[in-house]
């Protein structure tokens, strides 16, 4: 066995400090000049120090802002510690007032079952981003691990700090090195404009909220895409809001066919708008059903929810549906993975959709 070199000797210094907790959540970032000083070598070497560490994803690189340590050695440290038997729990994450709300109740209620069946402890909190990261450091013996439904990425930096295992649910950042899941939007899409074209709908129109992040754009970027690879470059029949209602539906329906398009059928990206769509094609003097043909995201419950007691609760309407279920489930299969294999890349999880064809989209 050869001499071991001064680099050799950094990497075992440095893997040891990690585990015996030398950098905590409230030390911050870990930046390069610390561990310069840490390890009393140069910045060459320290650089293939913090790389060995990297690929044992003892170290996580965060660009532009430093070092945190990484999944396998909070696993190893819990190992170190508690010989195998420590308490696992889940902190799911939301505003309390999302849980009314069925698309998210189901997802927390399927992932508490989940959770149990993998023992984990379950807790809802809607804790703030401090008090979130105190709650973590306070129980020092539970392996605690994350799962985030917030709009406010800033929780996603707090989290990579604290080192905790965490998934972000729905409300996603590409850049961020997070483990995530969403529903696959470019599926849905992809469906939903096939069907209508396959039964001759030359003019599809999408209305989508006109928010720049998470769900509504991964849905116009598909729209968009599907548009290209039919040779179709005009990109106005896609229609958008910042009103996530039925007045906003009334709006996308307007600004539509305000430039003269007369699509024959419709991709409506969120149900809650749908009411007011039909009701302002309506007063345009265009058909729901005869002149349009509609395809909406949602399955029968919301369907039924947003069109019941209104004059349009018979109408047929194809749908783009997803199991709520499944993405709780899949929630605390993930940090579960995450647990086992520490070595696993990031990981984006797409929840599969499905096209339910209601006879709503007509052969022209």
């Amino acid at each position: 066995m050869g001499k071991l070199t001064k680099v050799d000797h950094g990497i075992q210094t440095l893997r040891e400090a990690i585990l015996e907790e030398k950098w905590t959540l409230t030390n911050g970032y870990i930046s390069e000049k610390s561990l310069i000083d840490f390890l009393k070598l140069s910045k060459v070497s320290v650089r293939k120090c913090i790389a060995c560490l990297q690929e044992e994803n003892y170290l996580r690189s965060i660009p532009y802002k430093g070092y945190v340590v990484g999944p396998a050695a909070i696993q190893k440290i819990y190992e170190r510690k508690y010989k195998g038997e420590y308490r696992r729990r889940v902190i799911f994450v939301i505003e309390m007032e999302k849980l009314t709300n069925y698309h998210y109740s189901a997802i927390v209620d399927a992932a508490k079952d989940e959770a149990k069946l993998l023992n984990f402890e379950f807790q809802v909190s809607d804790l703030d981003k401090e008090s979130l990261v105190d709650e973590i450091n306070r129980h020092p013996d539970v392996l605690t691990t994350i799962a985030l439904l917030k709009t406010d990425l800033d929780f996603v930096d707090y989290l990579i700090q604290s080192c905790a295992p965490s998934i972000s649910v729905e409300f996603v950042s590409d850049e961020a090195i997070i483990d995530s899941i969403v529903q696959d939007d470019g599926q849905g899409i992809n469906l939903a404009f096939d069907s209508a074209w396959d039964k001759n709908h030359r003019e599809i129109g999408l209305i989508v909220l006109g928010n720049h992040y998470f769900q509504p754009v991964r849905r116009y970027t598909a729209f968009t895409a599907a548009l290209m690879r039919k040779n179709l470059l005009d990109l106005t029949y896609a229609s958008t809001t910042k009103r996530f209602d039925p007045e906003g539906g009334k709006e996308c329906v307007r600004k539509l066919y305000s430039n003269g398009k007369k699509p024959t059928a419709i991709i409506v990206s969120h149900l809650e708008m749908i009411t007011g769509i039909l009701d302002e094609l309506e007063l345009i003097g265009v058909i729901p059903g005869e002149d349009v043909s509609i395809i909406a995201w949602g399955n029968e419950f919301l369907k039924n929810k947003y069109l019941s007691y209104s004059k349009w609760e018979k109408l047929n309407i194809d749908l783009i549906q997803w199991s709520r279920e499944e993405m709780g489930k899949m929630v605390i299969r993930m940090l579960e993975a995450r647990i086992k294999n520490p070595l696993i890349p990031t990981m984006k999880v797409e929840v599969p959709v499905e096209y339910v064809d209601n006879g709503s989209v007509k052969t022209l």
